[in-house]
């Protein structure tokens, strides 16, 4: 019963210096690239109007998870895999008021997508 309740807080004292180490290092992060992504704010600021940041919800982890429905069934969307939306918040790489699906997102020449919106698309600096 001792040996349970030290391995017990052995535990607890690991995910405590775990989460420390992980805010201190996403902070350290975050200082060295606070120049990087002042500038891209300024370049998105200046090649087009509008906000330089947008927020988008997204549909988190097990979401599509194919272990418990099969993809093939025909009602495969309407089962809730019970995925857990989060929201991002990117550096905006298209112009405003653009059309919705004017174009297939793949396409190179998407003429919605601005160009400093295409470098931070190739080099993914807009997840940033």
């Amino acid at each position: 019963m001792v040996v349970f309740r030290r391995g017990r807080l052995l535990l607890s004292l690991y995910w405590r210096v775990k989460r420390a180490f992980d805010i201190l290092f996403s902070a350290l992060v975050l200082l060295l690239l606070s120049p990087l992504l002042l500038l891209v704010a300024i370049l998105v600021r200046l090649d087009s109007e509008g906000p330089v940041i947008f927020r988008q919800q997204r549909i988190g982890r097990d979401r599509r998870n194919g272990n418990s429905v099969r993809f093939n069934r025909p009602d495969r969307r309407q089962v809730n895999r019970k995925g857990k939306p989060f929201t991002i918040y990117k550096f905006r790489t298209m112009r405003v008021n653009s059309p919705r699906y004017a174009t297939t997102p793949e396409e190179e020449s998407d003429p919605r997508v601005t160009r400093v919106g295409r470098v931070l698309r190739r080099s993914c600096i807009d997840e940033l």
